[in-house]
């Protein structure tokens, strides 16, 4: 095939990366030509180190340009020592790589958050085949990775190491209708776990994109949101026909909208938070309520915490499920008093009135939720609970305007929990 050139844009200079092809034998169509500052991991001819021992002699931001064509690498694609690095691929474009992708690394006085965008298209599809996805560091920065435009990107990973890991403060969005998909079992697992060293959170956001795998497995503050416009679904290296997404202690999946798909399974741990509605990802607010679309079976187990936000006195300024076809609430608490809690959180300053109300499941909920509500309320003179069952539509009132002093015991820094509900099997 022709000779694909890959631009490298800088305001100070202008280095050259060329993929120059039919040549050499380090896979696809041609080879990486030697540019300066790409440092070779081994001896076989593949330059996979954005980032060196130097970075002072390294000019950032950089743009890498994939033309239509193919350019492929063997062995893994590392961003290191806080490079920030965008490429910027055509319609028919692909890349693959049968190694892995690593962002950030290397500590020390070079120690700097590393950041890749991987841009696709307005129109048609770039494509790009990886091993998996590996982003971590040692000092707590914010590494980022960011997959957006029409983009596919296929994860090959074969063996049981093979899943993306996201460590110590690290960020995966998705959008722009990018699709990422884990093309076999262990490909297909995603892992947010361990926060960094200044306790930054790892975090996953599927904007409008789509993300299918497995399994989503969050711990130790991880935090996974589904916006408006993003879908999770099974991938087809699924063998149970679902994505389980599974919320351990301290984890947050914030979801609103209908991506969560029939194929999505989520299960949320003692302390782990399902959080309907998405905070904005500078600010950590929220101004509006949001509605999740059920389609799926939603799993609580002992202690897990489902949160609603309460914007206003209308009934529809407060968060809610929506069950659609195939949605169910399953509180598997077993046989003790450690049941699902549900916390009421208040915002945009609001405090509630008297005859405020607001139904916190709607649709077909009649024989969808199992378990029996038990209401442990901070105040339980400020509440009308009569019609908090699944005749009256689980709803919840304003029985009296709060005193000052019970306010203030009622809300907590940044809104606060307001009201706290156990549920315990029937």
């Amino acid at each position: 095939m022709a000779g694909l050139l890959l631009g490298w844009i800088s305001p100070v200079q202008a280095d050259t990366l060329t993929w120059v092809g039919p040549v050499g034998s380090n896979g696809g169509d041609g080879a990486w030509a030697t540019p300066e500052n790409w440092v070779p991991s081994d001896s076989s001819g593949d330059y996979t180190n954005i980032g060196t021992t130097a970075p002072e002699n390294y000019t950032t931001p950089a743009t890498i340009t994939i033309g239509s064509g193919v350019a492929a690498q063997s062995d893994n694609l590392r961003v290191l020592y806080g490079k920030t690095v965008t490429f910027g691929m055509e319609d028919t474009a692909s890349f693959v790589n049968s190694g892995n992708l690593q962002v950030g690394g290397k500590t020390g006085s070079t120690a700097s958050s590393s950041k890749l965008t991987i841009q696709g298209p307005e129109s048609g599809e770039a494509t790009v085949a990886l091993g998996k996805i590996y982003m971590t560091q040692d000092t707590g920065m914010q590494n980022s990775l960011t997959l957006t435009g029409k983009l596919k990107v296929d994860l090959t990973g074969a063996t049981a190491n093979h899943y993306s890991d996201l460590n110590h403060g690290s960020t995966l969005t998705l959008d722009g209708g990018a699709v990422v998909s884990g093309t076999t079992n262990h490909a297909g697992q995603f892992y947010l776990r361990a926060k960094g060293a200044n306790g930054l959170t790892n975090r996953m956001t599927i904007g409008k994109g789509t993300l299918e795998g497995t399994f989503i497995y969050l711990y130790d503050a991880a935090l996974l949101q589904l916006s408006g416009n993003g879908i999770l679904k099974a991938s087809s290296a699924s063998t149970s026909g679902n994505i389980n997404i599974r919320v351990y202690a301290g984890g947050r999946f914030e979801a609103e909208g209908a991506g969560l798909t029939a194929t999505s399974t989520p299960e949320i741990y003692e302390t782990g938070t399902l959080a309907i509605g998405v905070t904005d990802s500078l600010t950590g607010k929220r101004n509006a309520a949001g509605q999740l679309t059920l389609n799926s079976a939603l799993t609580f187990r002992e202690g897990g915490i489902l949160e609603i936000g309460i914007f206003g006195s209308g009934a529809d300024e407060a968060d809610r499920i929506a069950f659609g076809t195939g949605g169910s609430i399953v509180n598997a608490n077993g046989a003790t008093d450690l049941g699902t809690v549900i916390q009421l959180v208040l915002h945009n300053d609001y405090l509630p009135q008297a005859g405020d109300s607001w139904s916190l499941f709607t649709g077909t909920t009649q024989g969808n939720i199992t378990g029996r509500f038990d209401l442990n309320l901070i105040d339980l003179s400020i509440w009308d609970l009569s019609k908090f069952n699944e005749i009256d539509g689980w709803t919840i009132s304003a029985a009296a305007i709060p005193e000052p002093s019970t306010t203030a015991l009622l809300l907590l820094a940044g809104g606060g929990v307001l009201l706290a509900l156990r549920t315990r099997q029937s």
